[in-house]
């Protein structure tokens, strides 16, 4: 785990990037290739060979700002620790 261990979060939404008002809505089985893809280099940079496999799901939570603690060199990414659970 990271300092200890905790829970890391992606600060984009799954839709990012999608143009919803274009399309007007978009199923998710089919925008969640794309977003892996993303969510994957997001997670591991380049080294996303062998992970493909590494993001099934998707859960949307809402979290107060301040329990987010930010990682460096992943603008993209948040961590809660284990410690702020309690």
């Amino acid at each position: 785990g990271y300092r200890g261990g905790g829970v890391y979060f992606s600060r984009g939404a799954p839709t990012a990037g999608e143009d919803l008002k274009g399309k007007g809505s978009a199923l998710w089985r089919d925008v969640f290739p794309s977003f892996r893809e993303v969510q994957l280099r997001n997670n591991y940079g380049s080294d996303t060979t062998g992970r493909e496999k590494s993001l099934d799901a998707v859960l949307v939570c809402i979290v107060p700002r301040n329990m987010l603690d930010p990682i460096p060199d992943r603008p993209e990414a948040a961590f809660i620790s284990v410690e702020r659970l309690d």
